[in-house]
């Protein structure tokens, strides 16, 4: 069974003009949002800390969201190409 996906990250054009990453930048714009907003952030304080539980700790090399990222950029190939796919389908190893 081959299923598919990108072997790249894909470029999140909304995520990159909002200025979205992982982990959050405090950056002005941030802060006056932040300030904005002040329930919301006390909320925000008050709530248990998010992780990827089933990835960190168990994924080689990954103890800690920082390096949650680099291990996902390490998953994708972007040499993939067709001739791995026909490769492997026809039950050969792909090269």
């Amino acid at each position: 069974m081959l299923t598919l996906d990108l072997q790249i990250l894909g470029q999140r054009h909304k995520d990159l003009r909002n200025g979205l990453s992982a982990p959050p930048r405090l950056t002005i714009p941030n802060m006056i949002d932040m300030a904005l907003k002040p329930r919301w952030c006390l909320g925000m304080l008050q709530t248990k800390r998010r992780t990827f539980r089933n990835i960190v700790g168990h994924a080689k090399g990954v103890g800690d969201l920082s390096s949650l990222s680099s291990w996902t950029n390490e998953q994708f190939d972007p040499m993939l190409n067709w001739d791995d796919v026909a490769g492997s389908r026809n039950g050969g190893a792909a090269s």
